[in-house]
Formats: structure tokens, sequence, C-alpha cells
């Protein structure tokens, strides 16, 4: 958290001042106490002594002065926000690796419900794009905020050979500057200069064919665009494939790896409830910007809030012999 008006956090001495004249006023009154020698007596003009409770109001006051203090520092705290025009590209694997039935029904069909769910949970100003990829990459939906459109996408994802996670890579860059074109042309930009983009990758393999992983990571930074992993499988998988069983255990390091290069975030599930976790997290941080908020409305609230509890014990026990 940081003050717009920081010097004014000098206004904390008051409440310090309060307290210190508070505890110096107690201890004088306790030096004065008159003696009771008839136990029975004091008992009689003082029979529920408040104790500890005698402190209560004023530390309530205490602490309503301090927050109006901070509050007129004008405090401000850092919170994330949907973006103008953002663009999602999500890239999901549909290698016959992903066929395996360590996270049933399959990796594939897993993937699909839980990308289901994040691109319903992404704020509806976010514009979503799908990328399948095999060997061969394809472009499944254009960055759109029409939901339906992409699930649609989502669900007719197929299986095919190889995995070309640098190529799919490469296609998102390529997807993120024709839409942003398109916008500028159309002169709905809301932004200056490109939209905010993020790629999101879920994949359980190694790049097998087309371009280096590096060379897309290297145009990822160079555009100054996230690159976020998920590793999704176990190291139990395999797939019976031309009619022989073969194994495909997750592989993390190349995932890891561009996440890591490109400023992304890695991610590794390996259960269905795995992924949905990762996703809803997803869900609520892509595509938004963080954003300074001024909070000095928040501590005036709660200041009022403690002073009138402060109020409130002052009066139910004031009545009695501190």
């Amino acid at each position: 958290m940081s003050f717009l008006a920081a010097a004014r956090l000098w206004l904390l001495v008051f409440p310090a001042g309060l307290l210190a004249v508070y505890f110096f006023t107690r201890r004088r009154v306790n030096s004065h106490a008159v003696r009771f020698t008839n136990l029975d007596l004091l008992d009689k003009v003082a029979p529920d002594r408040p104790g500890f409770r005698r402190h209560i109001p004023i530390a309530l006051l205490t602490a309503a002065i301090a927050l109006l203090a901070v509050a007129a520092a004008r405090p401000v705290t850092t919170i994330l926000v949907p973006s103008e025009q953002a663009t999602v590209m999500l890239l999901i694997d549909t290698s016959i690796s992903m066929d395996a039935g360590d996270v049933p029904p399959t990796r594939l069909d897993a993937a699909k419900e839980s990308a289901l769910d994040f691109i319903a949970d992404v704020p509806e100003e976010v514009r979503i794009g799908l990328i399948s990829f095999s060997g061969t990459v394809r472009l499944q939906s254009s960055p759109t905020r029409d939901r339906a459109e992409t699930a649609a996408a989502i669900r007719s994802m197929e299986l095919g050979e190889g995995t070309a996670i640098g190529d799919a890579i490469f296609e998102a860059m390529r997807v993120i500057d024709v839409d942003a074109q398109q916008l500028a042309e159309e002169g709905s930009l809301l932004v200056d200069g490109p939209p905010p983009a993020t790629v999101l990758v879920l994949s359980d393999g190694v790049t097998t064919v087309g371009r280096p992983d590096q060379a897309a990571v290297d145009v990822a930074v160079e555009r100054n665009i996230p690159v976020s992993t998920i590793s999704f499988g176990t190291s139990a998988g395999s797939v019976t494939y031309q009619g022989e069983r073969i194994p495909v255990p997750v592989n993390n390091e190349g995932l890891k790896a561009v996440a890591e290069q490109t400023g992304g975030e890695f991610f590794d599930a390996d259960s269905a409830e795995d992924l949905q976790q990762v996703f809803d997290a997803l869900g609520s941080q892509v595509g938004r910007v963080e954003e300074s908020r001024e909070v000095a409305d928040l501590f005036g609230i709660a200041a009022l809030v403690i002073a009138s509890l402060a109020a409130a014990a002052s009066l139910m026990w004031s009545s009695r012999i501190s």
C-alpha cells in the first residue's frame, strides 16, 4: 500500500498521544486510590467492577482516530480490473498422447471441460481466441467475446499426430497482430497501442515437429507477451496407437522454461481437479491489468464503525466504578 499524501501520516501522533495521556492519568488515579478497610461495604458500593473492560472504549476510540489519520494520508492499493479489449489466446494440445486415460475419461476430454469453465469465468470484456495443435496448428476460433463460438470450437477439437508447441505460439502471435490491426482499421481500438494480450498453453509433452520453442519464446519476449503454460497429465499415462501400447509420461521442463522466459506462469496439473483449480485461478487473472485505487473511504468507514463501538461501550459501562 502507498499514500498520495504520505506527509499527513504525522497525524498518527494524536492517537499515540491520547494513549500516553490515558495511561498517565490512570496511573495517577491508582496512586491516589482510597483504601477500603471494610470489604463488605466495598462490594455493596461497587459490586461489579468492569476490570479490563474500562480500557475498551479508549482503545476503540484510539483505533478510530488512527484510521482517520491514515485516511487523511489518502492510501492507495493496487487491484486487478478487466482490461478493455484484452486478448487471451488459448492453445490446447491435441496430440495422440492427449488420448491417455490417466486423467479420466482422457486428458483431452478433461481439458475441454476445464477450458469451457475457464472461458465462462473470464471477464466478458476479454476477447478469447482458440488454437489447437498436434503436428498441425489450427486456428479454431479468432479472438471474440462470443463465448458460444469459443465453446463450440473447444468441443470440436480432434486428435492428431505430433506436437508443435513452437509453431502454435508463433500462430498465436500472428493472430494477436491481425486482431489488433483489424480493431485499429475499424476505429474501435479503445487503448493506445496494441491491446494487452496473453497466451495460455496446455500440453502434456514436448515439441516434436515444427519450429523450436526457443524461437517462439524469443518473439514473445520481444513483443512483451507473457506465455503461461499448463503441464497436464501424469507419469503413468499411456495410449494405444496402431495396436501398440505406448507410454506417454507428462513432460514439464519444456513448458516450464517457456513460462519462465516469457514472464508467464507455469502450472502442473495431474488430475481433472487440479486442472480445474488452475483454470479457476487463471480465470480470475487473465485479461486484467493492475490499477491503483484510492481507499481512503474504506478507512473512514472503518473509523466510523469503531468510533460507534467505542461510544456504545462507554455508554454500557460508564455508570460503573472503574
